[in-house]
């Protein structure tokens, strides 16, 4: 179907998904008492910079290019961006890493994040931390990203920019608000079954 569902209650233990479609004529109710919420999540953009699937991109775009660039400039370097960048490090593209902290992988342990910085420095890949981006501005071929690293102004000119800077829940439009369902941060929160604060409401994947 081609629409979406939000999660209604019924009678006590008992929950409902209405399916909306686009013709109205057809849309459905299924009733159940267990539920599971698989809608993943999205890339963030940044308030000044947004992916147009053409010279900036998410991380589905960039995981289905039509080809090859042959330069990339990655924005931030939690897992998503540092696996873009070895990927495309591998096979061939001048990668380079724009991260405002003062490490790469800030979730990993330090130690950890030097070993695997040193590792990709070795392997060609242009790291900048405490590095924060100021502007993009896009040509026909190319994209410029204007940035701050240790107090200098400097731009960086590269084919295609990933933005690589977390993802968001898609927690909208699904009736949640009905139920007893935390969200934090914008994500789901489970117990160690799955399970939401809400019994029989089941939250799995990147909307967690």
């Amino acid at each position: 179907f081609e629409g979406f569902a939000q999660l209604d209650k019924g009678s006590p233990n008992v929950k409902i998904v209405n399916i909306k479609t686009k013709d109205k004529d057809k849309d459905i109710s299924i009733t159940s008492k267990n539920i599971i919420i698989a809608t993943g999540a999205r890339s963030r953009n940044l308030p000044f910079v947004s992916s147009d699937g053409i010279n900036i991109w998410d991380y589905k775009t960039a995981m289905t290019p039509t080809q090859l660039p042959t330069s990339i400039v990655v924005i931030g370097s939690g897992a998503i961006g540092m696996e873009f960048a070895s990927f495309y490090n591998d096979l061939g593209v001048k990668v380079t890493v724009i991260e405002a902290l003062p490490s790469i992988l800030p979730n990993e342990d330090e130690d950890i994040s030097k070993i695997v910085a040193n590792n990709f420095v070795k392997r060609g890949v242009d790291i900048k931390t405490n590095t924060s981006l100021k502007a993009v501005n896009t040509s026909d071929k190319s994209v410029s990203a204007d940035i701050m690293c240790n107090g200098k102004r400097e731009t960086i000119t590269a084919e295609k920019l990933i933005l690589a800077v977390g993802i968001i829940a898609n927690t909208e439009k699904l009736g949640l608000e009905k139920f007893n369902i935390k969200i934090d941060k914008g994500h789901i929160t489970t117990n160690e079954w799955l399970e939401t604060d809400e019994k029989g409401i089941f939250a799995i994947g990147d909307v967690t």
